[in-house]
């Protein structure tokens, strides 16, 4: 016998042993993550470190204003769309921050709503603004910042390595002049402030918003999702239009990548720009958009083939602005008496972010996926997560403004109105990025199962399947607070 075949059976050997610890370690595993998987769940509790309140009695004044925030060319780098970013090549329509100002004759103090073509806020970016705000106006502001979430303008704002490989490289420059645009427009607004009177409206309209969820396997049909378009009209008391609040939840993802590397504010901007053309300002505020994208005109018409890529974006503008358009025709308003802004810094729980399907299909069983998860959420919350963020509640007259650090599902968008009394809107990508995508119970199950957008939106909810209870019991909260303090 060679020595090649005195060797074969301890080879053979070798490799069964390999083999048997393989087994073992995989059958230890699941039965750890099995384990794991039975802990039962308890809420998270709401524990609010610091609160910070403005309120004011009217009649009240009212400023609009806006300021271009397009970066000169010197500063274009990419656009800040997920994934591989293309370098930007030119402006096709430029950006701008838009602010709304409610101030009060007899006080110091100031409540500014502000919109700006961007795909996110970060803390750093609204902390940034209240310095520059400190040269520029007297007294205190309580600042609610909110990006339309549109995907094609400029990024590089974000001071954090992960935010980097999101928006870009961070540019100190550009995140100066930005800072420095905000904090200008909200001056301007403040000065523009004069006796103002205000009306609002919401409906439901069809054929703009479209669910991205996966069908569900049992009966075929996507999820219900919530279509309504909130138009709030200011005006002065001779009834000249000063400006308007639009609020709808859909994705400004017409364009993407389709721009050819131009800077666009997407269907958001455009719609923006066409109210303007009548007067006013119009600021646009992303509802709860998770798990919604813009339909219009639709995918099997003229513009399937994407020969002008503007053409889709801009035709779901000018759907919308005659939506608001009608809305708005015949609202009577009536002078503003009373605003009031509770913000709440919270602290956040421990990280839960789970990249593996937890849910076996047909059983029931969650087991493999658990360990992993747990490793990675602990590394998250050590190393990029951080300790708190802010949630903001604004209420001029009967409308309520909730305005979330996250990406927020239509679905809790829905329960938020449900949940609250009011003229409840549930805002997206306001003050920071802390919580990512905040989907439903149902989702969140729904994406440990299925593939799509409901397993992404699942994979960056940072904080896991309870984070939408612990919103929703955090507003409620603040509401109870705010009511309460109103009634004193």
């Amino acid at each position: 016998m060679s020595s090649e075949e005195k060797k074969q059976p301890k080879k053979k050997a070798k490799w069964r042993r390999r083999l048997k610890w393989v087994i073992y370690l995989v059958a230890i595993y699941s039965v750890i993550s099995f384990i794991y998987s039975l802990i039962p769940e308890t809420a998270l509790e709401v524990n609010f470190l610091q609160e910070k309140k403005i309120a004011l009695q009217g009649p009240l004044l009212a400023g609009f204003a806006k300021s271009e925030i397009t970066p000169p060319a010197h500063l274009w780098e990419k656009l800040n769309i997920y994934g591989q970013k293309p370098p930007i090549s030119g402006v096709h329509d430029r950006i701008f921050a838009r602010a709304l100002v409610v101030s009060s004759p007899e006080s110091r103090e100031r409540i500014a709503i502000v919109s700006c073509d961007l795909l996110i806020i970060t803390k750093d970016l609204k902390e940034a603004v209240l310095k520059k705000l400190e040269g520029k106006v007297n007294g205190e502001t309580e600042l609610l910042l909110a990006a339309t979430h549109t995907h094609t303008t400029i990024g590089n704002y974000w001071d954090n390595n992960i935010g980097q490989r999101v928006l870009g490289k961070y540019s100190p420059e550009f995140s100066s002049f930005l800072a420095e645009r905000i904090a200008y427009v909200v001056a301007q607004a403040g000065e523009n402030a004069q006796p103002a009177q205000m009306a609002y409206v919401k409906e439901e309209v069809h054929g703009l918003s479209k669910s991205r969820r996966a069908r569900d396997p049992a009966s075929g049909e996507r999820s219900p999702i919530d279509r309504e378009l909130a138009v709030i009209k200011f005006a002065s008391a001779e009834q000249e239009a000063l400006g308007y609040i639009i609020s709808f939840p859909a994705h400004p993802v017409t364009l993407y990548r389709r721009t050819q590397g131009k800077i666009s504010g997407d269907y958001p901007g455009f719609l923006a720009n066409s109210v303007e053309e009548e007067g006013g300002v119009a600021i646009f505020l992303s509802g709860a958009l998770g798990g919604v994208r813009s339909t219009a005109p639709g995918p099997n018409d003229e513009y399937k083939g994407e020969k002008e890529p503007f053409a889709k974006a801009l035709k779901q503008a000018d759907l919308l602005t005659q939506e608001v358009r009608r809305l708005y025709q015949n609202l009577e308003t009536r002078p503003v008496s009373s605003a009031v802004s509770l913000s709440a810094t919270i602290e956040l729980p421990a990280a839960d972010i789970h990249f593996l399907p937890e849910e076996r299909p047909f059983t029931g069983l969650r087991f493999y996926g658990a360990i992993p998860a747990k490793i990675f959420s602990l590394l998250a919350d050590y190393f990029v997560l951080p300790d708190e963020t802010e949630l903001q509640m604004v209420k001029i007259d009967d409308i309520i403004f909730l305005a979330t650090p996250a990406d927020l599902s239509n679905a809790v968008g829905r329960e938020l109105k449900e949940t609250l009394s009011g003229f409840v809107l549930p805002l997206s990508h306001c003050n920071d990025y802390a919580l990512g995508y905040v989907p439903s119970r149902a989702e969140y199950d729904m994406g440990g199962v299925f593939s799509g957008s409901a397993a992404y939106e699942r994979f960056m909810d940072f904080y896991g399947k309870r984070t939408a209870p612990f919103l929703i019991q955090a507003f409620l909260k603040m509401q109870i607070r705010l009511d309460s303090s109103s009634a004193d």
